[in-house]
């Protein structure tokens, strides 16, 4: 299903055998379209050399030329093409090793950091459509372009506060053992021996912990009364300051 989705392979074992058979993901996509289109794929012998977008634009003229049909088809794709711009992006033929790559600006991965390049096959008005038509359909092409189109929400920055530990909601295994760490804390040598800071407000007795990694800024967080980095809110982990003293 990787494969067929041109996702990158990383198991190391799948790779070795894709390397062991010389697989290439441009012939297998080449070879599934042809195979849509009720075509048989062409074969070339394997010191075959890719041939140059020089090289297919001559070929693709001069089948042109034979062919008042084929011209006007040709035509009416690239007509066809520039009103799905800058969507989908004719590039040069034989980039990529495809003889007529075309590319999705909006289906972008680790692998296709620029967008997708697909094989269009030939250049005809039929074929545009028709690939248009499957592409856009296709559930990778509607989550991508609904991530585009997903509005970026500017959040608002706030200090941090610390960590407390009678922070019912945030401190975690510290509100659990809260009395527990009342009593280490009142005999503990934060001064030699503390990796955070550690304070304590004498009126209402409440401790408050920063981490030595505090962000000093986090994202607002509304619905809550205290706002508290990501690197402090994991003090209150079972890991962190409750393993020392637990």
């Amino acid at each position: 299903m990787k494969l067929l989705q041109g996702n990158e392979v990383k198991c190391a074992v799948c790779k070795q055998l894709l390397e062991e058979h010389k697989f290439d993901q441009a012939e297998l996509d080449s070879y599934l379209l042809n195979g849509i289109h009720g075509e048989m794929p062409t074969v070339f012998p394997e010191d075959a050399k890719p041939a140059t977008a020089e090289e297919a634009a001559g070929e693709e003229g001069e089948q042109g030329q034979g062919d008042g049909k084929d011209r006007d088809s040709r035509e009416a794709a690239l007509s066809l093409l520039r009103t799905v711009e800058p969507m989908f992006k004719l590039l040069p033929a034989g980039s990529y090793g495809k003889k007529v790559p075309i590319q999705c600006t909006v289906c972008k991965n680790k692998k296709w950091p620029d967008g997708k390049v697909l094989e269009l096959t030939f250049l005809r008005d039929y074929m545009v459509k028709h690939f248009i038509k499957q592409h856009t359909g296709s559930r990778f092409h509607r989550d991508s372009l609904a991530r585009e189109r997903a509005p970026c929400i500017q959040v608002d920055r706030v200090p941090c506060e610390g960590l407390a530990v009678d922070d019912e909601e945030q401190a975690g295994q510290l509100w659990i053992y809260k009395e527990q760490f009342e009593l280490w804390a009142s005999y503990c040598n934060f001064q030699g021996c503390a990796q955070h800071e550690y304070t304590k407000d004498a009126n209402q007795s409440a401790w408050t912990i920063r981490s030595h990694q505090c962000q000093q800024q986090t994202d607002l967080r509304p619905n809550v009364g205290r706002q508290v980095c990501p690197s402090c809110l994991d003090l209150g982990k079972g890991h962190s300051v409750s393993w020392t003293f637990i």
